[in-house]
């Protein structure tokens, strides 16, 4: 091997190469889902490739219409990746090395010379983007453009006008006269550059021959409808010298004598094939797209520049639980919630500009019965070949259940699981933000820590499901005692504190603690049981300098004072005093 194919060898491979492998079957190329709407987005080239370089060098994938360029196939490319190095002009080996080495998810083009099968030298114009894998791979991405018939024709306006003429002659257009039958009477020189064949080898035969078999009854018919005069055109396959066929297109020109027979016809060709292929490889990118749209299970939408729908696949109709006629009559700004549309609008502006490339957000999608729908919606832009915006591409992930475990995880960091009434730390906090404010309208507040009595037998007797049952029940009358905005709490056992503020008085607090005993007297069915509790009550009110752990502290020595006097009893600890009890009535 020669230094320079060595060179070129680890420019392609890196430092740490090992044997090449076939990844990727050629109908099978390893495109995800967001290269299609690069390929709808953007047409950059003929020939499209994928080549891993690191660690490894493989071709993954490279279209077919590589085939029409340097005497390979895809296959070829894709079994024996070392191909490259070896029709790589040595002169530009040092510029294919920049290209693969540039900055990850930076576009480089350069024009780059290659040897073709058959010793004639190929000019390319090539554009790359080398990219990282998330497990370390390294692959350059890119397209490439046949430009030698440009490189040619400029070469032969610097020379003079017999190579010009030699040049023509090697085009890959040519015309051709028929007569009679589709009988070649006349072929230019430049058929063999476009076909391959002599022109010695085609006069006297029907063109007919040459021509795919699908495209024959076509051609006659157009040949038939030349008889008033009118030209005709078309794109029709023809067979090369080496049994392939090119997409060619042709205008033919009838030719009539001075009584106005038609007595034959002028066609000319012009090679077209790069260009026809690379539009079926575009509908067939637009058809796997639609596919994608259609079988993907997160909705998909694309959106115009003012954000109305376009497009819309069955996911996100089934999302929103309205038919597709109905939601591409209407904008984002019609299934978002109202205070979402401001910030939606900015996230289209974002990416519109250019500020960002793509966005994300956490939204809240309205579903016909009015229910709104959590998603994670992602954004980008779709630009047309001149790299003008025309649309937005949207998904929508449903994140509903997500969203509710996470409420439900910050509800239960500061509720009690089972009653669902504030915790201790809720407790604690709501009572340090009422004693952290003057009282409303000369007010203060008023801890009640109430205590079930004989709740254990309960749970001896019927079993702490029962027992949950109870707490529930004493949790809903305990609510439904005092006002909405009183903080009622569960903090133990069967232990639960009201924070009511603001009270006028010590009666007034008191009435509230009557209403508290009167409510829990009445029996709670368990069972197929009728079971009663009762409750002591330990009944405060703040004072000057108070913090919120003092007032539970008094509330509690006043509430032991109620179980040790006989319970069923509510007792006030009135700061420096000595606690006072009373019997409910």
């Amino acid at each position: 091997m020669s230094e320079t194919t060595e060179h070129r060898r680890e420019g392609l491979r890196g430092s740490d190469a090992v044997p090449a492998a076939r990844l990727a079957k050629q109908d099978e190329p390893p495109v995800s889902s967001d290269r299609w709407f690069r390929v709808l987005a953007e047409r950059t080239g003929d020939v499209f490739f994928s080549i891993r370089v690191e660690p490894d060098l493989a071709v993954e994938f490279v279209s077919e219409t590589v085939g029409s360029w340097a005497g390979y196939s895809a296959a070829d490319y894709m079994d024996h990746p070392e191909l490259l190095l070896q029709i790589l002009d040595p002169r530009d080996a040092d510029q294919v090395t920049r290209l693969i080495s540039t900055e990850s998810e930076q576009d480089k083009a350069s024009e780059v010379r290659w040897l073709h099968r058959d010793g004639r030298q190929l000019w390319t114009q090539a554009r790359t983007r080398r990219r990282v894998r998330t497990d370390g791979s390294v692959v350059v991405e890119g397209t490439v453009h046949d430009i030698t018939e440009q490189r040619l024709v400029q070469q032969a306006l610097a020379t003079t006008q017999e190579q010009y003429r030699l040049l023509a002659e090697e085009s890959s257009d040519f015309t051709l006269r028929t007569v009679g039958d589709f009988v070649v009477e006349w072929v230019s020189p430049s058929v063999t550059a476009a076909l391959g064949w002599k022109p010695e080898e085609i006069v006297g035969r029907s063109g007919l021959e040459f021509f795919h078999p699908n495209d024959v009854a076509g051609t006659v018919q157009r040949a038939n409808e030349m008889s008033n005069g009118a030209a005709s055109s078309g794109r029709i396959r023809l067979r090369c010298s080496d049994g392939s066929y090119r997409w060619f297109s042709q205008v033919a020109r009838p030719v009539f004598d001075d009584e106005g027979r038609l007595v034959a016809r002028i066609s000319g060709f012009q090679d077209v094939d790069a260009e026809v292929r690379a539009e079926r490889a575009l509908a067939r990118s637009e058809r796997r797209f639609r596919l994608a749209m259609e079988s993907a299970p997160t909705g998909m939408a694309v959106v115009d520049l003012d954000r109305c729908f376009l497009e819309v696949n069955p996911a996100l109709c089934r999302m929103l639980r309205r038919d597709e006629p109905w939601v591409l009559a209407r904008s984002m700004a019609d299934v978002l919630a109202a205070d979402e549309v401001e910030s939606d609008e900015r996230m289209h502006a974002d990416v519109l500009t250019g500020q960002t490339r793509s966005a994300r957000a956490a939204k809240r999608l309205i579903t016909a019965n009015g229910d709104h729908v959590w998603v994670e919606h992602s954004l980008g832009l779709l630009s047309d070949d001149d790299g003008r915006p025309v649309s937005f591409v949207s998904q929508f992930l449903d994140v509903t259940a997500a969203h509710q475990a996470q409420e439900r995880l910050r509800f239960l960091a500061d509720h009690d699981v089972l009653t669902s009434l504030a915790n201790r730390h809720q407790l604690l906090d709501r009572v340090g933000a009422i004693l952290g404010h003057r009282p409303r309208m000369g007010g203060r507040l008023a801890i009640l820590f109430v205590d079930l009595d004989n709740f254990k037998p309960i749970n001896d007797t019927y079993g702490h499901a029962a027992g949950d049952v109870v707490l529930v029940e004493v949790a809903r009358r305990i609510t439904s005692a005092v006002r909405s905005d009183d903080v009622v709490a569960r903090i133990g056992g069967d232990e639960f504190v009201v924070a009511m503020s603001p009270v006028r008085s010590l009666q007034d607090a008191e009435v509230v603690a009557c209403k508290l005993h009167q409510g829990l007297q009445s029996a709670i069915s368990i069972s197929g049981a009728q079971v009663t509790v009762g409750a002591s009550i330990g009944l405060t009110l703040a004072e000057p300098g108070d913090d919120a752990d003092r007032l539970l502290k008094r509330a509690d020595e006043a509430l032991y004072l109620a179980k040790s006097q006989g319970r069923n009893r509510t007792v006030v600890h009135q700061g420096a005093q000595e606690p006072q009890a009373y019997e409910r009535t």
